[in-house]
């Protein structure tokens, strides 16, 4: 229906929003369930550190911003 796409549309513009200002220092949880610190962002992916690992996911993967740094810099 067209409620549906609608709402679809929404989560697309706020997924797509929340992408657009993940930086560097950032608290995350990445789908599936990880907690993880931003170390960088790339153009397509995103390098989160997670107790004493350091992991590479595809952008899209970020759930939510838990905690933002604060500061400018990707």
């Amino acid at each position: 229906t067209l409620g549906q796409l609608l709402a679809q549309i929404a989560a697309l513009t706020k997924q797509a929003d929340l992408l657009k200002t993940l930086k560097r220092g950032d608290r995350v949880l990445i789908n599936g369930g990880l907690l993880a610190t931003v170390v960088s962002v790339g153009e397509h992916s995103v390098t989160v550190r997670s107790s004493d690992s350091k992991l590479e996911f595809q952008k899209g993967s970020v759930a939510e911003i838990l905690e933002s740094s604060g500061s400018t810099e990707s």
